[in-house]
């Protein structure tokens, strides 16, 4: 699974253990490696109960994700390191935004 997925055989134990968690390319490569979907493996079902979880916390694993994977694609064609980081920029920035827009309107 380690090579398959292209991480350390420690990483898969860590994971196993509950010590760590992939990020979400890594999961969805081991889903497809166990040939499952993602909806099985997280245990989508009547029993499954969300986790509640800050905006900044998604959009930074999210915004993490497009500066590591040199393959992230906008409208069929690889984005460049500087489409990436302007991407990341923007993202955040509209999230500063609506943060604001909230706040001011309580």
């Amino acid at each position: 699974m380690a090579k398959a997925v292209n991480v350390l055989p420690s990483t898969i134990g860590m994971y196993e253990q509950g010590w760590r968690e992939p990020d979400f390319l890594t999961f969805l490569k081991m889903c497809t490696e166990l040939n499952t979907e993602p909806d099985y493996v997280l245990g989508l079902d009547k029993k499954f109960k969300l986790r509640t979880v800050e905006i900044d916390e998604l959009l930074a694993e999210f915004t993490k994700e497009i500066r590591k994977n040199k393959k992230v694609l906008y409208a069929g064609e690889i984005m460049d390191k500087a489409m990436r980081k302007n991407l990341r920029f923007r993202l955040l920035q509209h999230l500063k935004l609506l943060k604001f827009i909230i706040k001011k309107s309580k």
